[in-house]
């Protein structure tokens, strides 16, 4: 039977840094973001879309140059590589406007479209794959154990992650979505900061 850890309390973290203030931000700017500003920013290709991107970029470069316990953060990295391929849906969407005349399309209408559908298929399999093979499990459950316990960052992620459902369905808010996204990615980001700066 798994010991659950019996310090946890000891180990609540409520120190915020750069990072931590922007995701506040971001939840403060929610509402007058959805209210009082164009709708075209939260499409596909928009500008918060983007942007996500650009944060999504920025939590592989850290968790693939990170130097301690490697296998945990290149499975993180894997991980936001496979959130970057769906985020861009393998490039789909590009490719439906460049040789049909849908925005949308099934792969079968891209050159290509199936191989491109079945990689990524593969390559998250590949990431299950890693996690077992590399028993990424055992140094998850190592820093669920004895690591800081950054209680904003994980907040904002249970936040990020519940509204950004809720918004897909049953609330069909795209705007609401995007934005929660980008605060779920914003907040795994300073996790990945803030775990790789630990001396131990």
């Amino acid at each position: 039977m798994i010991n659950i850890p019996k310090n946890i309390f000891q180990r609540l973290n409520f120190s915020a840094n750069l990072l931590t203030f922007a995701e506040f931000l971001l939840v403060l700017a929610t509402y007058p973001l959805i209210r009082y500003t164009d709708s075209k920013w939260f499409v596909e290709d928009g500008l918060v879309e983007n942007l996500q991107l650009i944060v999504c970029f920025a939590c592989l470069v850290v968790a693939w140059h990170t130097p301690k316990d490697r296998p945990l953060f290149i499975f993180f990295g894997i991980l936001m590589a496979l959130i970057i391929i769906r985020e861009v849906n393998m490039g789909r969407h590009w490719l439906c406007t460049a040789y049909t005349t849908k925005i949308y399309c099934s792969w079968s209408d891209v050159p290509f479209g199936e191989v491109l559908h079945w990689t990524r298929n593969i390559f998250t399999v590949f990431v299950v794959v890693y996690f077992f093979w590399r028993k990424v499990y055992r140094l998850v459950w190592q820093y669920v154990k004895t690591a800081p316990i950054y209680v904003w960052e994980f907040l904002f992620l249970a936040l990020g992650s519940a509204v950004a459902l809720l918004a897909e369905s049953p609330l069909d808010n795209e705007p609401l979505e995007e934005l929660a996204e980008s605060l779920f990615y914003l907040a795994f980001l300073n996790c990945l900061l803030r775990y790789e700066k630990l001396k131990n």
